[in-house]
């Protein structure tokens, strides 16, 4: 601790001995300039439609975190700057361990949300998850993060079942530099990272990397992550209007994280690796990619069924995207991909290797200045559950430039993970008695279909609006449960389950939604706040399914000052909330955790403008200890100082 201390002090002291600045040199991590609130309107984004398009004109409910909203947060992770984000679910079981999932259906295990980096998806397929921390970028590389609330089946296949979360990092055609920040803190924690781009000719490049780490919320003296990362980007342009990139990354460390029905914690120990090649030409895009990753898993309980593994994946991918416009009113997207993934698992009956295929088309057309029409559809083919087709329409009508109405439809669907499908494991449970744990591969997919009302507004140049309602209806859960009992005798006592599997049951109505406001009464004053509301009812019994919280409420105050200082104020209060989960055993079991606030704040000041910074940020200021799940550990108060050089 002291001696990461040490090395920001020593950092601050070499900055000052540097040479000026060349006066002429643009740096790419000067200031952010501030967005007026009709430049977020129309702010372009790629995630809605696979396109470039205004967010005013997506046909999905859609937010963006920008860079200025990253560097303003003090957050140390992704997932704290998510919390911000109306309707999204944020649980954080350990300091090194996240779950986010939109508008309900949040877990241990959360795996109805995509996330993609630069298009390319992180989604684990042998547990449905998606490992925070070890994805191999670093806050300071991001250049925005765009979140769809709602079905993405229809343009991102299975999994885009809650939503889709697109981090989009920055690329050398931003700006040519170099920043070099270091973080550190309470319990230990540390983050280290320097990120630099610059164009050569036809060649432009970014290296980035990233060594981070911190202790237990629970014990300050045990590891909680301990994590180095890299990604680097090669690009050659190829005349006008063609570019070939080339990028690769890694991660390697450990995690803790909090599997579902296990009454400990677990080590991930490994690493994480990804290249693409992509090439695009105008409308034409053709890409490839391969990710793998191979882990320790380490659990540190004695639940019967729990053992040291390692489980090894591969997932090859290759896709092709076309945009092309028909007459003066149609824009057509389409494309197809193609995909294998493979497994070695000890958890698993065999070794596996499956076979995907998925086309999509999506049609937008404009009748009218105040209309806006889109249609699309994509299948997709899975060795298992075979061919699925998911639809999604919408309607935008604008009465004036400002103003904003949508109506949307769409369906989106989740496949059953390598787990669900092949799992396959012997228990000893005494003299004479074995409980097998088995997977289905004749589940079937879960499903969703949403219906929704949006509607966005600029009432002022100071103050802009937005509220967005959804129902949903859910089907085909998959989760697991006793396929057969122990009889007494031989058992101690009647009921133990000697046979579990994975099944389909259940369907479920959720119905909510989210309003926003933002305020910018001055250049130096920001405000913002949002509620959320959601409430899912099982169809058959007609009672509430505990998962996730009912009521959120997020504000944020932001203050800049002329001379080069600035403050950021975040609070997000959570109402109480029944959390039920499955055992490894197949029996429900459900918690109560009362309502929390969480105060997080950020002050920075400019030591030389557009270059070097100072900042020092709290999480949890109040030092609320909470848990975020009844199983979990509880979060305290983390103070932490930052410096970043940019040159």
């Amino acid at each position: 601790m002291k001696r990461a201390f040490g090395s920001i002090l020593t950092l601050a002291i070499l900055s000052f001995q540097q040479p000026a600045f060349p006066q002429d040199k643009v740096a790419q991590f000067k200031d952010f300039k501030d967005m007026s609130l009709e430049e977020l309107l129309n702010q372009v984004v790629v995630t809605a439609s696979r396109r470039e398009q205004r967010v005013r004109e997506s046909p999905v409910a859609i937010t963006v975190i920008t860079s200025e909203d990253i560097v303003e947060s003090g957050a140390t992770n992704i997932p704290d700057m998510l919390r911000m984000v109306a309707g999204l679910d944020v649980m954080a079981p350990t300091a090194s361990d996240f779950n986010v999932s939109a508008r309900g259906f949040n877990s241990l295990l959360a795996n109805k949300m995509l996330v993609l980096i630069d298009g390319r998806s992180v989604y684990m397929d042998f547990y449905g998850m998606i490992m925070w921390e070890l994805l191999p970028i670093a806050l300071e590389e991001i250049e925005r993060i765009e979140v769809i609330k709602g079905p993405g089946s229809a343009l991102y296949g299975a999994n885009a079942f809650s939503g889709v979360i697109n981090i989009i990092t920055k690329s050398p055609q931003d700006g040519e530099g170099t920043q070099v920040s270091a973080r550190a803190g309470q319990y230990e924690a540390y983050d280290a990272s320097l990120l630099h781009t610059g164009i050569n000719g036809k060649f432009n490049y970014k290296i980035s990397t990233d060594w981070n780490g911190t202790n237990a919320w629970s014990d300050k003296e045990r590891t909680s992550e301990k994590l180095a990362k890299f990604n680097g980007l090669l690009g050659y342009q190829l005349g006008k209007a063609a570019e070939l990139t080339l990028c690769g990354g890694l991660s390697d460390g450990t995690v803790e994280i909090f599997p579902p029905g296990r009454s400990g914690l677990t080590d991930y120990d490994g690493w994480t690796r990804h290249v693409t090649l992509d090439y695009q030409r105008a409308a034409l895009s053709v890409g490839f990619f391969w990710n793998g990753a191979k882990l320790y898993q380490d659990p540190r309980t004695t639940v019967p069924g729990t053992l040291s593994t390692n489980v090894r994946t591969n997932t090859y991918d290759a896709e092709l995207q076309h945009s092309l416009t028909l007459g003066a009113k149609h824009l057509l997207v389409w494309g197809g991909s193609f995909r294998v993934n493979t497994i070695n698992w000890q958890l698993l009956d065999t070794d596996h290797r499956q076979e995907l295929y998925a086309g999509f088309l999506y049609d937008e057309f404009r009748p009218s200045d105040q209309f806006i029409i889109s249609m699309g559809g994509r299948y997709d083919y899975h060795p298992l559950v075979k061919g699925h087709l998911s639809p999604q329409g919408s309607l935008l009508y604008s009465p004036h430039r400002n103003h904003t109405l949508r109506v949307s439809v769409g369906t989106a669907f989740r496949n059953p993970t390598f787990l669900e499908s092949y799992w396959y494991l012997e228990v000893p449970q005494g003299p004479g008695m074995t409980m097998t744990m088995y997977g289905n591969e004749d589940l079937e997919s879960e499903t969703i279909t949403s219906s929704e009302l949006g509607y966005h507004v600029l009432l002022s140049r100071h103050v802009q609006a937005k509220a967005d309602l959804f129902y949903n209806t859910v089907a085909n859960f998959i989760h697991s449960q006793p396929a057969a009992t122990f009889p007494s005798p031989p058992a101690p006592s009647p009921g133990i389950p000697w046979e579990i599997t994975f099944v389909n049951s259940g369907k479920a109505n959720a119905w909510g939604g989210e309003i926003g406001l933002v305020l910018l009464p001055a250049d130096w004053f920001k405000a913002e706040a949002n509620y959320s509301y959601q409430y899912l009812e099982d169809q058959e019994t007609h009672h509430q399914i505990e998962s996730s919280p009912e009521h959120k409420l997020n504000t944020r105050l932001r203050f800049k000052s002329r001379n080069r200082l600035f403050a950021n104020l975040q609070l997000h209060w959570v109402s109480q909330t029944t959390w039920d989960w499955t055992t490894e055993t197949g029996t429900l079991t459900s918690g109560l955790l009362p309502s929390y606030t969480l105060l997080n704040a950020t002050v920075a000041y400019g030591i030389i403008p557009d270059r070097l910074e100072i900042a020092l940020a709290a999480f949890n200021l109040l030092d609320n200890r909470h848990q975020e799940h009844p199983l979990t550990e509880e979060l305290r108060r983390k103070l932490t100082a930052r410096i970043a050089l940019s040159f």
